[in-house]
């Protein structure tokens, strides 16, 4: 890959990282797979930004949305048509060129996005938002005695409030619901 194309990746790993459940490192790893199916970069960019929203459509793991969806510019659209009726019907040659991802790219743009309006999208965004943090300080971070007091008190913090939790449900909610 060009200093270029590996920019371009990294700018689509981050951008999707930011309106997905997924993390840049999960994304970035979905691009040597993309590539396994002898498609340009562009094919590339555009399988791993539809296998994201079908991914939180389906629930599937990215890795096996990304091969799955894949395989269709192989030709065949194997468990995907059972899912997705609406590339059934296409030919050989309308899957070779990406008519499959084409279709399911402009149904399903911004279910990703929609993922992240739920408590474990968030939960996911959050917990991989920390681990970049952790990865871009890296050991400023991980090494630091104030950082990893805050991060004692934070946890204490938490089970203290599931204690409570646990113990007054019934006011939890009331209190929730109003």
């Amino acid at each position: 890959y060009s200093e270029r194309n590996v920019a371009a990746f990294q700018a689509l790993a981050e951008s999707l990282s930011e309106t997905s459940r997924f993390s840049e490192t999960e994304v970035l790893s979905q691009v040597s797979l993309a590539k396994q199916f002898n498609l340009t970069n562009r094919e590339a960019a555009k399988l791993i930004a539809t296998s994201v929203d079908l991914a939180q459509v389906t629930g599937k793991d990215l890795n096996t949305v990304v091969l799955q969806l894949g395989q269709t510019f192989s030709g065949t659209t194997g468990r995907l048509s059972r899912q997705f009726p609406e590339i059934k019907n296409l030919t050989k040659a309308q899957l070779e060129n990406g008519v499959a991802v084409d279709i399911l790219a402009k149904k399903y743009k911004g279910f990703a996005e929609q993922g992240l309006q739920t408590f474990n999208g968030l939960k996911a965004q959050a917990s991989n938002t920390m681990e970049l943090l952790k990865e871009v300080l890296g050991g400023a971070i991980s090494d630091n005695p104030a950082i990893l007091l805050v991060f004692r008190e934070f946890t204490d913090l938490m089970r203290e409030l599931i204690v409570y939790v646990r113990e007054n449900k019934q006011a939890v909610a009331d209190f929730v619901k109003d």
